[in-house]
């Protein structure tokens, strides 16, 4: 059995992927990553995941949005979400809207945090992850507005109202001491 994986792990997103996804026993079946975006978490790593995005520029194999997935019921074994960590809604107008597009929301979240997005891709990842499947999340606390946002905590309650089972935190340390 393999060693239980620290709680802090001082590297790159690609090093916590490999701890994870070596570490976490999950069920036969595609890794799927909704937000590919650039492939930076993958760089460097065997595993090749489905790659979803919404950016068609971009090198992916399904054009789609989080809050949509274009496959069957409990058919994913591993999805791997990383949202967008400090929504436009706390910059300009224009920014807000593009925060709209790239994260596919109809209206304004006027929301100092990105907690609004949480419910409609958890009901999707619940309805896609097979029973015995992982959720990989990776979200980022942080101040704004001097004050201290708690997204992990509210992302914990999110998970519990999809009746989605949250089991572990890993805090990821940066090189250079950055989350």
């Amino acid at each position: 059995m393999p060693t239980r994986p620290l709680s802090v792990i001082h590297g790159r997103d690609s090093d916590v992927l490999r701890t994870i996804v070596s570490f976490y026993p999950r069920p036969q079946g595609p890794i799927v990553d909704v937000t590919y975006g650039k492939g930076t978490m993958w760089k460097g790593l065997d595993a090749r995941p489905i790659r979803c995005d919404m950016d068609s520029s971009r090198d992916i194999d399904i054009r789609c949005s989080f809050h949509e997935l274009p496959f069957k019921d409990s058919s994913i074994a591993c999805l791997v979400w990383d949202p967008p960590h400090l929504p436009a809604a706390a910059g300009s107008p224009k920014s807000n809207e593009d925060f709209k597009s790239r994260y596919g929301l109809s209206t304004s979240t006027r929301n100092p945090d990105i907690s609004v997005i949480f419910p409609s891709f958890l009901r999707e990842a619940r309805r896609v992850l097979k029973d015995d499947g992982l959720l990989f999340a990776k979200l980022c606390d942080y101040v704004h507005a001097r004050q201290y946002r708690w997204i992990l905590v509210s992302f914990v309650e999110a998970v519990r109202e999809a009746e989605l089972t949250p089991c572990d935190l890993i805090v990821k340390v940066a090189p250079g001491g950055r989350l």
